[in-house]
């Protein structure tokens, strides 16, 4: 198996384009991104230190793979990811294959206010969305899935 850093040669690799919603959405969320790469065969090893966001992640093409930290046990990321503000360093990802991620940033308040979940019950986990906000996160993944990325908002 071969695991590179991710220096600057994975920043190059990765093609990253962020946006700021409409204004009536801007009370909720903060930012959208889409992340594409062709990595082909390279795995690109990527350490997810502590932070305090929360955030959807939509896996469009391959899913990354998660590394627990303290069990060494990996699995692949749910085609849609909810993650909530971790307090330490508990997961990694490696990234492989052909990438299309799309990212919702949600403002501290705004996935509370959008989806009446407390933070505690999300704090310092990645799960599956369609967990905590339903099956209909499923339809809107397969969605976006369809829609051409150069339609996309840059």
């Amino acid at each position: 198996m071969k695991i590179s850093d991710t220096g600057d040669r994975l920043n190059s690799e990765i093609h990253l384009r962020s946006w700021r919603p409409s204004a009536p959405l801007r009370p909720f969320i903060d930012h959208f991104a889409i992340r594409t790469a062709s990595l082909g065969s390279d795995q690109k090893y990527h350490p997810l230190p502590a932070r305090n966001d929360c955030f959807l992640e939509f896996y469009l093409q391959d899913r990354f793979r998660v590394i627990n930290v303290a069990s060494g046990a990996i699995h692949q990321a749910p085609r849609v990811v909810l993650v909530g503000p971790h307090a330490s360093r508990r997961e990694d990802i490696i990234h492989t294959g052909t990438l299309k991620v799309f990212h919702i940033g949600f403002t501290p308040t705004g996935f509370y206010s959008l989806f009446h979940v407390p933070a505690r019950s999300i704090a310092n986990s990645a799960q599956t969305a369609e967990i905590v906000v339903g099956s209909s996160i499923i339809e809107l993944e397969e969605r976006l899935a369809l829609s051409p990325i150069h339609n996309w908002q840059s």
